[in-house]
């Protein structure tokens, strides 16, 4: 479900970590998607791959995180952190290769 920190971009929740989160107001869904790709597209791999462990229905997974940082077009900066499992935080499933973090920068 739904709430005012999520937004439906065809059909996937985004969700927004904080009130404060900010798109450029102009960009409509279809932008926000082309930017999105754009960053994914380009990213840089900063550090080496971390281990760490999430708890999912009491069992514990050993996970590995990637992060990295980009840009969108106009030059914001965008912080990715990819992990090989998490648990999606909209739907609770635990799920394979998800962005489990897509950030603007504050700069």
């Amino acid at each position: 479900m739904a709430d005012q920190n999520t937004k439906l971009i065809n059909g996937l929740g985004v969700s927004r970590k904080t009130k404060h989160f900010v798109i450029n107001p102009n960009w409509n869904d279809q932008k926000i998607i082309e930017e999105m790709a754009h960053a994914w597209t380009n990213k840089k791999q900063i550090g080496n791959k971390e281990s760490l462990q999430i708890k999912h229905n009491g069992i514990i997974h050993n996970i590995n995180q990637t992060n990295y940082k980009s840009i969108f077009s106009d030059g914001t900066e965008i912080e990715i952190f990819f992990r090989d499992t998490d648990v999606d935080p909209i739907s609770g499933d635990l799920v394979n290769n998800h962005i489990s973090l897509f950030a603007i920068i504050k700069t």
